[in-house]
């Protein structure tokens, strides 16, 4: 009655949502609706220290209120940037329904080409391989040869084997546009033990994010999840 708000009203959501009372030169002008609204977040934000530790259910409520607030404020920050940015939006629709096909196009037709080449260097490196392993046991078989002669003239004529150079680095020269680079890579074929993979991989943060995340999943389907420890806590919606 005082116009003092109520005890629980949290101040800075009292003072924003209360009808403004008109002053001098409000009509002179228009107000950027995006400044106003980043005072007001700003107004809001800096209530947030006030409920880092709640320890009553009436600072739990004034907490709320400003939760609300600040939930307000930003949906209303994000229908104003949905309803400036569509119109360049729909504009970017009508461009990419012209122009992407073509560029998808060609670039299958790109990647379908590359996929060949592959698989012909695939099929050269792995001849390449076939002769250094035939090479590598070429020599082998010549050593133990001459472990079985005896007397050091044996050693002497022993037959020499000639090693394949190695293999250079490839490319594919083109007579339009640039050269292609060919080098070896190690791909992972098959999976032969998933569990093996999973205690390899398992101190990767990476790997550990994405278990606790299909773990916290499981919990949340009612599943006992071995391996982790748990708490109930409550959760605000």
């Amino acid at each position: 009655m005082d116009g003092k708000g109520w005890p629980d009203d949290d101040k800075v959501v009292a003072a924003q949502v209360a009808p403004p009372e008109p002053t001098v030169g409000d009509n002179s002008g228009e107000v950027d609706e995006a400044e106003k609204i980043k005072d007001q977040i700003e107004a809001a934000l800096k209530g947030v220290d006030t409920y880092a530790s709640i320890k009553d259910d009436a600072t739990a409520a004034k907490a709320q209120s400003l939760r609300n607030r600040l939930n307000e404020l930003s949906g209303d920050a994000d229908k104003k940037r949905d309803e400036l940015k569509r119109p360049h939006l729909e504009a970017g629709k009508v461009i990419d329904k012209h122009w992407m096909p073509l560029v998808k196009s060609a670039k299958e037709g790109a990647n379908a080409v590359r996929s060949s080449l592959e698989k012909w260097e695939t099929e050269k490196l792995q001849r390449r391989r076939d002769e250094e392993r035939n090479a590598e046991q070429a020599r082998l078989d010549a050593e133990r040869a001459v472990s079985e002669q005896k007397g050091e003239a044996a050693v002497l004529e022993a037959p020499k084997v000639e090693t394949p150079p190695d293999a250079p680095a490839g490319q594919i020269r083109a007579t339009y546009g640039k050269a292609a680079s060919v080098s070896a890579k190690v791909v992972i074929k098959d999976v032969t033990d998933w569990s093996a993979l999973a205690v390899y991989m398992s101190n990767h943060p990476e790997a550990q994010e994405l278990l606790r995340k299909l773990a916290q999943r499981a919990l949340d389907a009612g599943r006992t999840v071995p391996g982790v420890t748990t708490e109930e806590i409550a959760a605000v919606r």
